[in-house]
C-alpha cells in the first residue's frame, strides 16, 4: 500500500513538471514570433538584409537606384501603416501573452492544488495507517504482558507444584515411620492387652472374695441398726433441746447486751453534750497572731499577750487591761492547737446538734487562715470535714451519715450562692432567708450539693472560694469583703432502731471590722468597710443578749 501511495505522488509530480515545461516553451516561441515582426517592420521597404555570402546575388547599381526612387516615393506610408500593424501586432501579442501567463498561472495553481490535495490525502491516510500501526502494536505489547503473565503464572504453578511433590515425598516418608510406630504400639498394645487380662482375673477373684465380706458387713449393720436406733433417736431429742436453750440464752444475752450498749450510747451522747453545755454553749477564744514582717520592718510589737490559758492582757496606751476567754492561743499556737479545741463540737454534730463556728476580728488579724488555712496547714474547716466522715466510717455499722454542704457570702447586706450564682434564665439568684416550719431559718434556693468525700467537699469550696468578693486595702492585701458562710447538713439514720436525726455545722468566715482612718477605704471600698461594720455590730448585739439570756441555746 505505501509502495503504490508513492507511486501515485509521483506521477502527479512529473505530470506537473511536464505541463509547467510545454508553458513554457510555448512563451519562448512567442517571444521569437513577436522579434521576427519586429525586425520586419523597422527594415526599410526594398532593402534586403544579407550577410557577406548573399552579396554576390546583389543587383546592379542602377537598379537599385531606381527602386530607391521608387521608395522614397511610398516609404512614409507604407512605415506609418506597418507601425500600425506593429501596435496592433504587439497588442495582440501582449493580449495572448497575458492570456498565456493566465491561463499557465490558473493551470499551475490548479496543478499545486491537486498534487497539494493528493499529498494531503495520501498523509491523511499515512496518519491512519499509522494510528491503526500504533494501536496494533498496543494490543501486541497487551498480549505479550499477557502472556508473561501466564508464563509466570505457569512459572509460579510449577514450583508449587514441585513443591508439592517435595512435600508428598516428605509426607511418604513420614508416613512410613508412623506405620512403623504404629506396628509397634500395636505390639506393645497387644502385650498391655495380655497383662490387663492377667489383672482382671485377679481382681475379679478379689472382688468376689471382697462382696462376701461385703454382704457380711451389711448384715452387720443392720443389726447394730436396729439395736442402737432408738438410743440414737433419744440423744438428737436431748441435744436439739440444748441446743434451743444455749440459743435462747444467746439471745436473751443479746438483747441484753444491745440494751447495754444503747444504753452506754445514749449515755455517751448525754454526757458529752453536758460536758459541752457545761463548758458553755456560746464559748470565745482568742488568738494572738505574730507579728507581720512589714510590721518587724516598722520595728513594732505586739500589745497583747498570753496571760495564762484563759486571759490576755492587752497593753495599748502605757495602760494594762485583762481579758478573759474559755480558751486563749499565744503566738506560737499551731493549727491542731485550736482545732482541739473546736473538735468535740463536731461530735454533737453527728448526735443531731447544731453547731455553729466562727472566726471575728478586725481585718488582717488572721480569721481566714485559722478558718481555711494552707494545704501545708489546714484550719479548721478542712479538720472539721475530715472529722465528720471520720466519725462517719467508724460508726457505719450502727448509723448510716448522708452530707450535704452549701456555701454563701453576705456582701452588701445581699446574699450570693457562691456554688450557683445564677438560675436557669442566667439571672443572678435573689436569695432571702426563710423560716423553717420545723424550727430555725433557711435561705430558699439556696444551692446544695451531696457530698461523700472531702475530697467532693474541696472541689466544693474550690469553686466558692474563687466567687469570693476580695479587695486590697492598707491593712490587708487579700481582705475578705464579705461574711462567707459554709454549711453541712447531715442526716443520720440509726441502724438499729430506724430513727432518722438531722444535725447542721456552719464554719463562717466573717469579714473583718475595720476604722476608715487606718484602711483608707475608698468608694466601693468604703461602702463595703460600712457594711460589714454593722453587720459585725449586730453579730456583737446577738451574742451579747445570748450571753446574759438565761434560757439556754445551741449555736
Amino acid at each position: 500500500m505505501e509502495a503504490e501511495e508513492e507511486l501515485e505522488m509521483g506521477d502527479a509530480t512529473h505530470a506537473h513538471a511536464a505541463r509547467v515545461l510545454a508553458i513554457q516553451q510555448r512563451m519562448e516561441a512567442a517571444a521569437l514570433e513577436v522579434g521576427s515582426m519586429t525586425k520586419r517592420v523597422l527594415q526599410p521597404a526594398g532593402t534586403d538584409v544579407a550577410d557577406s555570402s548573399d552579396q554576390e546575388n546583389a543587383s546592379s547599381p542602377e537598379e537599385a537606384l531606381c527602386a530607391a526612387e521608387a521608395g522614397d516615393m511610398h516609404g512614409h506610408d507604407a512605415l506609418t501603416l506597418a507601425l500600425t500593424e506593429l501596435k496592433r501586432a504587439l497588442e495582440h501579442r501582449e493580449r495572448a501573452d497575458a492570456e498565456v501567463r493566465s491561463r499557465a498561472a490558473s493551470e499551475a495553481q490548479e496543478e499545486r492544488e491537486k498534487v497539494r490535495a493528493t499529498l494531503e490525502a495520501a498523509l491523511h491516510s499515512k496518519q491512519q495507517a499509522l494510528e491503526g500501526q500504533q494501536e496494533e502494536v498496543k494490543q501486541l505489547q497487551g498480549a505479550v504482558a499477557r502472556l508473561q503473565e501466564e508464563v509466570s503464572r505457569q512459572q509460579q504453578q510449577l514450583l508449587e507444584a514441585q513443591d508439592a511433590q517435595h512435600q508428598v515425598g516428605l509426607k511418604t516418608q513420614e508416613n512410613k515411620e508412623l506405620q512403623a510406630a504404629l506396628e509397634q504400639e500395636k505390639e506393645l498394645a497387644k502385650m498391655r492387652s495380655r497383662r490387663l487380662r492377667g489383672g482382671i482375673r485377679t481382681v475379679q477373684g478379689q472382688l468376689g472374695g471382697v462382696r462376701a465380706g461385703f454382704d457380711e458387713l451389711r448384715t452387720q449393720v443392720k443389726e447394730m441398726t436396729a439395736s442402737i436406733l432408738p438410743d440414737l433417736s433419744a440423744m438428737a431429742g436431748k441435744l436439739e433441746t440444748s441446743i434451743l436453750s444455749v440459743a435462747e440464752g444467746i439471745q436473751a444475752e443479746l438483747d441484753e447486751t444491745n440494751g447495754k450498749f444503747e444504753g452506754e450510747v445514749k449515755e455517751r451522747k448525754r454526757l458529752h453534750n453536758l460536758v459541752q453545755e457545761l463548758k458553755g454553749n456560746i464559748r470565745v477564744f482568742a488568738r494572738i497572731r505574730p507579728i507581720s514582717a512589714r510590721e518587724q520592718e516598722s520595728s513594732k510589737k505586739s500589745v497583747a499577750l498570753c496571760a495564762s490559758d484563759s486571759e490576755l492582757s492587752l497593753c495599748t496606751g502605757g495602760k494594762m487591761s485583762m481579758f478573759n476567754f474559755d480558751k486563749v492561743f499565744g503566738q506560737d499556737s499551731t493549727q491542731e492547737e485550736v482545732f482541739e479545741e473546736t473538735g468535740p463540737l463536731v461530735v454533737s454534730v453527728l448526735d443531731g446538734y447544731n453547731v455553729c463556728i466562727f472566726a471575728y476580728g478586725q481585718t488582717g488579724s488572721g480569721k481566714t487562715h485559722t478558718m481555711e488555712g494552707s494545704q501545708a496547714m489546714r484550719g479548721v474547716n478542712y479538720r472539721s470535714l475530715s472529722m465528720l466522715f471520720q466519725l462517719a466510717h467508724e460508726r457505719r455499722r450502727i448509723a448510716k451519715y448522708e452530707f450535704k454542704v452549701s456555701l454563701l457570702e453576705i456582701y452588701n447586706e445581699q446574699i450570693k450562692d457562691l456554688i450557683e450564682s445564677h438560675d436557669v434564665k442566667g439571672e443572678l439568684k435573689k436569695l432571702d432567708v426563710k423560716n423553717d416550719p420545723n424550727g430555725g431559718t433557711y435561705v430558699a434556693e439556696l444551692k446544695t450539693s451531696r457530698v461523700e468525700c472531702i475530697e467532693d467537699v474541696l472541689q466544693v469550696m474550690s469553686v466558692g472560694m474563687r466567687n469570693r468578693s476580695t479587695s486590697s486595702t492598707n491593712m490587708n492585701c487579700q481582705s475578705s469583703r464579705s461574711h462567707c458562710i459554709f454549711s453541712v447538713h447531715v442526716t443520720c439514720t440509726d441502724l438499729l432502731k430506724g430513727g432518722t436525726s438531722f444535725g447542721k455545722m456552719h464554719l463562717v468566715d466573717l469579714a473583718g471590722s475595720e476604722r476608715l482612718s487606718r484602711t483608707g477605704a475608698e468608694g466601693d471600698r468604703l461602702t463595703e468597710a460600712k457594711n460589714i461594720n454593722k453587720s459585725l455590730s449586730a453579730l456583737g448585739n446577738c451574742i451579747s443578749s445570748l450571753g446574759t439570756d438565761s434560757q439556754k441555746y445551741s449555736a
